[in-house]
């Protein structure tokens, strides 16, 4: 694998394990709050939010390292 295609690659599976591990120590105080059945549901989308957020990230610093 080339280091262009390596970077995202990476910086996105980092991206999951840090949102996952948050909300994993959130998810109990969703739970006090009953809101149990949304639970699994709101860690998806939040996951899917900032690996988006991630990908558009590492997307921008790879243009900006070709372009210089």
């Amino acid at each position: 694998m080339t280091p262009a295609i390596l970077a995202p690659l990476l910086a996105t599976l980092l991206a999951f394990a840090v949102v996952w591990l948050t909300l994993a120590n959130v998810a109990p105080l969703i739970a006090l709050a009953g809101v149990g059945e949304l639970d699994l549901l709101l860690r998806v989308c939040l996951v899917f939010v900032v690996l988006g957020l991630f990908e558009r990230l590492a997307q921008r610093l790879l243009v900006h390292r070709h372009t210089t």
